[in-house]
């Protein structure tokens, strides 16, 4: 009967003389009712023909009716997701002024419930452990029926069978069973499981300067292990993060109880260059350049040449990363730099070689120990002082963080100890430690809007400040210490005003990182530090406060800072406010 008033409307309609028309075409308003669930309705506006194309009047009201017809069968399909199984829709075309009115009538019915699911097993006996897989995948029944409640029942289950040996799990059929007296759904998945695996040989094709077998080391199984499809996607997520290939593709190819594996590359360039640079008020303009070969023995080795020029620091360095070293997850980090540094506190010359293991312990844990061997000639106001060191390191440090340059979300943190022994006119010993911490909170979705917290300490113990290096004393003030200082001014100095540094630390910042537009950002912060002779501060030193405001230009690598800082404990030394440029975020 629907049908026919619906007919009986579009013959009037086509037969009136002054239809309406606009820009070209029939104008109209859409009207919903009935329809109550709130989430039926918002998928209906995401998906309605007639809303979408409003703006587009149809020509000829054969068009306006195709577009009726497409939106009933969509609040038909939206409905039955939702459970409503018995639910009516129907339409009418009125006529109101210069426009036509389209309402949209739902009868929703009842909401039907999911009731039961069964898991039919092909050529397979229902052992207990494929019954655990449907028992956890299961939702708890009965409930009211969403078509989605299904689908992710149906992926949770073959999802679950390739990392339990299953490598290659279908879907026969699935049967959803409606009975329209009790308003119930059943639901019947017939799936077959395959053949029970493990895993075989692996197989390597496009590779061309790196090796085999520093690829096999990263598998994370044992040829004849039961086939997991979490170590193969653990397997692949290892090989982009060596950053040798441009493209990875791994194919499980199933035969009978074997599944051996195809691991397709296409090799990425190896070579990259690059500069950078930065400014300050205090220690003038700085930059740098690197060269970098990330495959140079052919096993994902590193090389990284690094160059530096500044004001008041000049470098050297050579850096080789060696990947998987005698374990699968460890890495050894051997270094050599030759430096320079003038700043105000002193003047050195040093000559640095060592070398460092890092080994995860645990998710974002990273455990690390090594040694080093250093010279160095400081010139301070002791004279001249020449200091032959040989230096341990062992540390953690925990990393969840977003980006290393532009961190919105997570935390950081890290301890270190660094005992050394030497001489310096007479035997010298003593240990560094420190221990950092920061955390980023972001307020909205876009993160837009970051709060930012920092604190780092820092004592040595084992030597007087009068016999340490000026170059392994704790300074603060400058860029990426306390904001609105000189570098190494925020503590104390000697009688020509120049920085004395101490054997404690103690620093914190806390900055909000607000982004105005997709490119632009505006940064408020404040910083407080002190240097103290002592290695437990006493506190009677002064403490050192720092405010200011930066800019952000966010670019798709990295965001470009400028600051301006003003000491809010200043001294006559102090300038008014100092400025600072470079890349990335301070902390």
């Amino acid at each position: 009967m629907a049908a026919l008033s619906a007919a009986l409307i579009w013959i009037v309609m086509a037969m009136a003389p002054g239809a309406a028309w606009a820009q070209g075409g029939l104008a109209y308003d859409v009207r919903l009712e009935g329809l109550a669930n709130p989430k039926a309705k918002d998928l209906f506006d995401e998906v309605s023909v007639l809303e979408d194309l409003k703006k587009t009047p149809p020509r000829s009201l054969a068009e306006l009716r195709d577009r009726v017809r497409r939106d009933v069968k969509s609040l038909e399909r939206i409905l039955q997701s939702r459970g409503y199984y018995a639910s009516r829709v129907s339409y009418r075309v009125l006529r109101s002024g210069e426009r036509i009115a389209v309402v949209l009538m739902v009868e929703e019915g009842a909401r039907y419930n999911w009731t039961t699911s069964t898991v039919r097993w092909a050529d397979a006996t229902a052992t207990a452990e494929l019954a655990a897989i449907v028992t956890a995948a299961q939702p708890k029944l009965p409930r009211p029926l969403l078509s989605a409640s299904i689908v992710n029942f149906e992926q949770a289950v073959l999802q679950r069978l390739p990392e339990i040996g299953y490598p290659q799990p279908r879907l026969i059929r699935r049967d959803v069973v409606v009975d329209h007296a009790t308003a119930t759904v059943a639901l019947t998945l017939d799936i077959d499981p395959g053949p029970q695996a493990a895993f075989g040989e692996v197989r390597f094709e496009g590779l061309d300067s790196v090796k085999p077998a520093y690829l096999k080391r990263l598998v994370p199984w044992q040829a004849g292990d039961a086939y997991d499809a979490r170590l193969v996607d653990r397997f692949r997520l290892d090989l982009a993060k060596t950053n040798l290939f441009s493209a990875i593709e791994v194919e499980t190819q199933q035969d009978g109880s074997s599944a051996p594996l195809r691991v397709r590359v296409r090799e990425a360039k190896h070579r990259t260059y690059g500069v950078g640079g930065g400014y300050s008020t205090s220690d003038g303009f700085g930059g740098n350049a690197f060269w970098e070969h990330r495959n140079f023995f052919g096993q994902g080795e590193r090389l990284r040449l690094l160059g530096g020029a500044a004001e008041i620091e000049q470098s050297l360095a050579a850096s080789l990363d060696v990947p998987s070293f005698r374990r699968r997850d460890q890495r050894l980090l051997i270094g050599a730099s030759l430096k320079r540094e003038a700043p105000d506190a002193y003047t050195s010359y040093s000559a640095e070689t060592s070398a460092v293991l890092e080994r995860p312990f645990a998710d974002h844990w990273t455990l690390l120990f090594g040694g080093a061997l250093e010279y160095s000639r400081v010139t301070d106001l002791d004279g001249t002082r020449h200091f032959y060191l040989l230096g341990g390191r062992g540390g953690v440090r925990r990393d969840d963080t977003d980006s290393l340059l532009d961190p919105t979300r997570g935390s950081r943190f890290s301890v270190s100890a660094r005992p050394f022994i030497g001489d310096q006119s007479g035997a010298l010993q003593f240990t560094i430690f420190e221990a950092a911490a920061s955390a980023y909170f972001a307020f909205d979705d876009r993160r837009y809007y970051v709060m930012a917290a920092r604190l780092k300490a820092g004592t040595v113990i084992g030597a007087d400040l009068d016999r340490l290096p000026a170059t392994k004393r704790f300074y603060a003030g400058g860029g990426n210490s306390v904001r609105g200082y000189r570098y190494q001014f925020a503590g104390p100095l000697d009688a020509n005003g120049d920085p004395i540094g101490g054997r404690s630390l103690i620093e914190a910042g806390l900055e909000a990182r607000l982004r105005i537009t997709e490119r632009l950002g505006i940064v408020p912060f404040i910083e407080a530090g002190q240097v103290d002779a002592q290695s437990m501060p006493d506190f009677k030193e002064k403490i050192f406060v720092g405010a200011g405001v930066g800019a952000r230009y966010y670019t798709s690598f990295a965001p470009v800072r400028l600051d301006i800082a003003f000491p809010l404990t200043r001294r006559d030394v102090d300038h008014h406010f100092e400025i600072y440029i470079s890349l990335g975020q301070s902390f």
